[in-house]
């Protein structure tokens, strides 16, 4: 009886030895099975990321050209986790309407203008142009203005020796035209040159029915003066003070003095009576029906006419 209950005894431990072993290699096969899984996963995600990479790194050069829209449409495939056979399609479904777009815009498409405008100066032309993003453009032209002349002024007296200078400037831009002045002229043809005045004169006298002045010889010094005069104070006031009236008086002249007429720079007798003539103060007095006489004086082309009636 007791080898009984020793053999069952046995028999009970064995069989409990036996289970154990079974459940303990059940357990340690699930663990490593874990574990393969979570490495195989592992290296699954690691092997997507990298064709996800390679993807990125192989886009074409081309296609930099692409839509903002389409480049972030290719990332966000790519992230969402699909083959590397699907981005590609991606890939070339971006570039065809890349293409079509462009050809669109060629073909079709309605103009959007850009105008740049360049003004024209007084010696360039100008432009307008009008610029579209598709790249086409149109331009008209606009013809250059040309100068507009003030009147000369005189910047440089002349001498008896060297040439003076005169100038005008352009009243739109500035830009300047210099001219000379002829050297003074001798007392020779100083002579001439009153002679030439006293003859235009009295063309235009004539030109009205006016009567013809004659040349006032005794007042010549006091016209000299005059001419004199006026190169220091350009006036019909003397620079004592006194009016240019004053000066018959002071060479004691029987005549009586009814007018001046004053100018400065002009090169020749003609110039200067064509000055005069084109002013109204000046005309009146060359025109002076009560006027019998004249005489001029001519000094560094400062040009002064006395007008006297005897």
């Amino acid at each position: 009886m007791r080898k009984e209950i020793m053999l069952k005894t046995l028999s009970l431990l064995l069989m409990m030895f036996v289970l154990g072993t079974v459940f303990s290699g059940c357990t340690n096969h699930n663990d490593v099975s874990s574990t393969d899984s979570k490495s195989t996963a592992s290296q699954i995600v690691a092997g997507e990321s990298s064709r996800i990479s390679a993807e990125e790194i192989e886009i074409p050069s081309d296609a930099a050209s692409r839509s903002e829209n389409s480049d972030q449409s290719a990332v966000q495939q790519s992230s969402s986790g699909k083959t590397s056979s699907q981005s590609s399609s991606s890939e070339q479904t971006a570039l065809q309407q890349s293409t079509y777009n462009t050809t669109s815009k060629k073909e079709g498409h309605t103009h959007e203008w850009k105008t740049q405008t360049v003004e024209a100066s007084c010696l360039g032309a100008g432009y307008v142009k009008k610029t579209c993003d598709c790249g086409e453009s149109q331009s008209t032209s606009i013809e250059a203005l040309g100068h507009k002349w003030s009147g000369w002024k005189t910047t440089l007296k002349p001498t008896a020796t060297s040439e003076g200078e005169r100038v005008k400037s352009c009243l739109t831009c500035g830009a300047e035209s210099v001219q000379s002045i002829d050297k003074l002229t001798s007392s020779e043809s100083q002579s001439d040159a009153r002679q030439e005045v006293l003859r235009l004169v009295n063309a235009e006298r004539k030109k009205q029915g006016l009567s013809e002045l004659n040349y006032y010889s005794a007042g010549q010094a006091a016209a000299d003066l005059r001419a004199d005069e006026i190169k220091t104070s350009f006036s019909h006031t003397r620079p004592d003070g006194r009016t240019c009236f004053t000066v018959f008086e002071d060479f004691d002249l029987g005549a009586f003095m009814c007018g001046e007429n004053i100018a400065w720079g002009q090169r020749s007798a003609q110039e200067v009576v064509n000055s005069w003539m084109n002013s109204d103060g000046h005309r009146k007095n060359i025109l002076n029906p009560n006027a019998t006489g004249i005489v001029v004086g001519v000094k560094d082309n400062h040009w002064v006419q006395l007008f006297v009636t005897e």
